[in-house]
């Protein structure tokens, strides 16, 4: 007897392979979890194509094209093809066993049970959770429920509210945390005001070497919202009396590394009142680095920042003409 052959499409394909409008949704909504915007999922899921070429999956796919293959599966004119699914697992954690259609459910019921759970413990103990959940060491919990809109909220409330090291522990140490996770909290933090003040005002007053560390681990998440947000409290923080027992010893190092971090995310003001540290007290701090080779290539890193013309001008200010052009043959030996 012949089986029935399954419908296909004007192209052929089996019908039962394209996503059905339950599925569609339910990948829509996980995606808006951690990217707010498609174009954003679309950009970053091209930067994964690029991994997938070097291990034989195709040529690699611009956002462009991804977000075309994404919008004909949503609409059920196509099947999710393999590399698309691969996707979704390192981006999003979700394969197709995931989808409503082979699951009978969308709702994520662990959602508020986990939410609940985190909520009662303290931020240092997100990475052990997460961590016995990758290990498959807790029951009842899947590495999926921690993207859900309730438990991101949560986890971002608790890391602000934390003291900074938790935080930059979460994103700076804890290396094999999934990135959506990662992602997903940093946006949290973006979009909500109140807690990018809160977050900002413990940066900016934090002690020098806790506030490279928050930069440096937090450079890839960290919004220009909440950059700005830095910066703005950073500047309140100058005119305080800690401030100035914090910084006033620090050398041209340390101001320049400050320098380089505001500098990134386009905050001028910040930056324009470290380069001014810089030629503070007869410029104390480019003749203390003019003495050893690692001090030259800091002056110089700094000249190259500022520019060459505005740190001559600058430093004639700061020392007058005839000091200022001895320092400048020191530099350019």
């Amino acid at each position: 007897m012949n089986k029935a052959k399954p419908a296909t499409s004007k192209r052929g394909r089996p019908q039962s392979e394209r996503l059905t409008p339950e599925d569609a949704d339910f990948i829509q909504q996980q995606i808006k979890t951690i990217y707010p915007k498609f174009v954003q999922f679309c950009e970053d899921a091209a930067g994964e194509t690029e991994k997938l070429e070097s291990l034989g999956y195709g040529a690699a796919k611009d956002a462009a094209s991804i977000e075309r293959t994404f919008k004909y599966a949503f609409k059920g004119d196509r099947p999710l093809p393999e590399y698309c699914w691969l996707i979704l697992e390192e981006l999003l954690s979700i394969v197709p066993e995931d989808l409503p259609s082979k699951k009978g459910s969308s709702t994520g019921p662990k959602t508020k049970p986990l939410a609940k759970l985190l909520k009662d413990e303290p931020a240092s103990s997100l990475r052990s959770h997460i961590l016995s959940v990758m290990r498959g060491d807790s029951a009842g919990y899947e590495l999926r429920d921690f993207v859900f809109p309730d438990v991101i909220r949560v986890m971002a409330e608790k890391l602000v509210a934390a003291p900074l090291n938790d935080f930059i522990a979460f994103f700076l140490e804890f290396y094999d945390i999934k990135q959506q996770i990662k992602h997903g909290v940093s946006r949290f933090i973006s979009d909500s005001a109140s807690l990018r003040q809160e977050l900002a005002k413990k940066v900016a007053r934090t002690k020098y070497l806790d506030i490279v560390d928050w930069f440096h681990s937090y450079s890839r998440y960290c919004s220009p919202e909440l950059a700005g947000d830095v910066e703005k409290e950073f500047l309140d923080y100058t005119s305080e009396p800690s401030f100035k027992e914090e910084y006033e010893w620090r050398d041209l190092h340390h101001v320049c590394t400050l320098i380089g971090y505001f500098k990134a995310y386009e905050c001028v003001s910040a930056v324009s009142f470290l380069k001014s540290m810089c030629f503070q007290d007869n410029a104390k701090r480019i003749r203390d680095s003019l003495d050893t080779k690692l001090g030259l290539e800091e002056v110089a890193k700094l000249a190259s920042v500022i520019g060459k013309k505005q740190f001559e001008t600058s430093l004639v200010a700061a020392v007058g003409k005839k000091d200022a052009s001895q320092m400048l043959k020191q530099l350019k030996r």
